[in-house]
């Protein structure tokens, strides 16, 4: 009955929110990166607004651990803490636990270069650049990747076009009688030949980038390997701390 509630509850805020439209703020995710946008709007299961740059953006309220308009009131939160009760059958009262749980942010798949996903979610470059702005390393391998992408898919596809193109110049020559140059055909050939270890590069940035955005997941504190239950009952109040 309490789960049923509580969902309730969560889906009459989640229209409230769907109805309303803030004009700027923060976005904080999972993975504690902070994104300020302006004129958010929450939608089903997602919000979508503009960044910075104006650009339209849009994400899974899943990844979203809290949203803070202008003036610093939270606009969503999803609850964090759950509350037990358990019966003691000696005194037949009970002990309510409040357990504080820790919120491991979802890691980055890495596919290929252009194809980074979270959990089942393809993200764009943008998305990607967003969760990675917290981690300088990360961001900067990841840009530099996508330049390197960017300057080796010119190069495999100029040089195979020039090499295409002299191949049918030369032919064309051949037909009419005279002697084609092979000098085209050689520069096409190189040029194709470097954009090849480019594109490897680029596909290497990338990964080190993923890799290291995870890795920086993975490292919690003590703090934040430790869990903590306050326990209340008609004895008193207790404390409870596993790590």
């Amino acid at each position: 009955m309490k789960k049923k509630l509580s969902l309730l509850l969560f889906l009459i805020s989640l229209f409230c929110y769907s109805q309303q439209k803030v004009k700027s703020g923060y976005i904080t995710f999972n993975s504690n990166s902070n994104l300020y946008f302006k004129n958010l709007v929450i939608a089903n299961d997602s919000v979508s607004f503009q960044n910075d740059a104006d650009k339209e953006m849009s994400f899974s309220l899943k990844s979203i651990k809290k949203i803070v308009d202008n003036t610093g009131a939270i606009v969503y939160q999803p609850i964090p803490t759950k509350v037990e009760t358990k019966a003691v059958l000696n005194d037949k009262k009970s002990d309510t636990i409040i357990k504080k749980d820790v919120v491991i942010s979802e890691e980055l798949r890495y596919k290929s270069a252009s194809k980074i996903y979270l959990k089942d979610e393809r993200l764009s470059s943008d998305k990607i650049e967003a969760l990675l702005s917290k981690n300088e390393y990360a961001l900067s391998q990841y840009k530099k990747g996508k330049s390197n992408a960017l300057l080796g898919d010119i190069l495999v596809g100029g040089g195979l076009g020039l090499f295409v193109g002299g191949g049918l110049a030369n032919l064309s020559t051949a037909n009419s009688g005279g002697s084609g140059s092979s000098t085209i055909l050689i520069v096409g050939l190189v040029t194709a030949g470097v954009g090849i270890p480019v594109k490897i590069s680029a596909s290497k940035n990338i990964r080190e980038s993923i890799d290291t955005y995870n890795s920086s997941l993975n490292k919690t504190t003590f703090i934040e390997k430790t869990n903590i239950s306050i326990i209340t009952n008609s004895k008193g109040l207790g404390l409870s701390i596993s790590f």
